[in-house]
């Protein structure tokens, strides 16, 4: 039955043929998917809504301001929009996200970045994720404590201290002459955490500051952690006189070789401690790292241990003094061993270090 005079809707019934019926099916399906698909984005959209509802209470809770949230959810809306509520409990999506716009943010103006970085810095306070416990490991650049020292691969003034940390990037005062490196240049860094680790990882070149001149680096989350010294080591206050091998011996150099070679030079120094990987001694000078050293460690019982060990790093004293840490080479299984039972022994027992007399 038509609905207007003159106007056929549908096809006469002796007209309709098999291709007409598989035109209608085809147009109903294709009505069908994008009912169903409709559906399914206004489900996601309600509950994308909850979610940022749920997160904007959360961050009224742990105390984000208006200026805070509007930083926070512009973040999130950039990187993990599906996931605000991950972003804001969640401390290792949340150093996932400030990866992210810190390394696309590299050729932005560096008052741009000040500005973004003092607020990201609130943020990241207020949500709790700027706490870190004692001795607990280090997971990004963003964790590094002011006042840390830093080796840098770049320049003769390869030594700092970092002076700022915030979400995006960190600044390194330099000593002596500020290493000559271009923006976006990669740079090698390593760190020694007293109660914790060496770390090493390798980050951009961002410019100087400035007020300051300080060096300014984009923070990272690669992070390396090295070699553990919180749970290996133990006070062990020894004098000692130790070699210090030729600039042409390295720790390819067989062990009889290192062990039997006349010394360079040779240095009082003071041991700290001792752990089954290295030693921290006091010295009156500074040793470049990868320099090799020779020296006698004497135990509670048995032979002292001949050792040769390669330079770690040296940081200078307010006594005008150095700490200078070395890594052991060529560590024979026997050796290794006593030292190993040798740390073990003192720090489950806590017994005292050895005298210095």
């Amino acid at each position: 039955m038509n609905d207007l005079p003159g106007v056929q809707l549908w096809p006469d019934p002796s007209t309709r043929s098999p291709v007409w019926f598989l035109y209608f099916a085809l147009f109903m399906l294709a009505a069908a998917m994008i009912l169903s698909l409709l559906r399914h984005r206004r489900k996601i959209r309600e509950h994308a809504e909850k979610a940022w509802n749920m997160a904007r209470r959360v961050a009224e809770k742990r105390g984000l301001d208006d200026q805070e949230w509007a930083t926070f959810s512009a973040l999130v809306h950039r990187w993990a929009p599906d996931d605000p509520l991950g972003a804001i409990s969640r401390r290792i999506l949340f150093e996932e996200i400030l990866d992210a716009d810190a390394d696309a943010r590299v050729d932005e103006p560096m008052p741009n970045l000040e500005k973004d970085g003092k607020l990201l810095s609130a943020v990241r306070f207020q949500l709790g994720f700027a706490k870190l416990n004692l001795n607990e490991p280090l997971r990004s650049t963003r964790e590094m404590d002011v006042g840390q020292s830093v080796i840098m691969s770049a320049g003769p003034g390869r030594r700092g201290v970092v002076r700022a940390v915030n979400p995006l990037f960190f600044n390194i005062e330099t000593h002596g002459t500020t290493p000559l490196v271009e923006h976006g240049e990669r740079v090698a860094f390593r760190i020694s955490r007293e109660e914790d680790a060496r770390y090493e990882f390798t980050t951009v070149f961002l410019g100087l500051a400035h007020a300051t001149g300080e060096m300014i680096f984009l923070n990272c989350a690669h992070i390396h952690r090295m070699q553990d010294r919180a749970n290996d080591r133990v006070p062990y206050h020894r004098c000692a006189v130790v070699d210090i091998l030729p600039p042409e011996r390295n720790v390819t150099d067989d062990q009889r070789v290192l062990l039997e070679t006349d010394a360079w030079g040779q240095m009082k120094t003071e041991f700290i401690d001792i752990s089954a990987v290295g030693v921290a001694m006091k010295a009156e000078l500074s040793l470049p790292a990868s320099v090799l050293i020779r020296f006698r460690l004497e135990l509670d019982s048995g032979e002292p241990l001949r050792l040769v060990a390669q330079v770690v790093d040296s940081t200078p004293t307010d006594d005008d003094l150095h700490i200078v840490r070395v890594q052991y080479v060529h560590l024979g299984p026997m050796a290794k061993s006593k030292l190993v039972r040798y740390v073990r022994y003192r720090r489950e027992r806590r017994i005292a270090p050895p005298s210095l007399d």
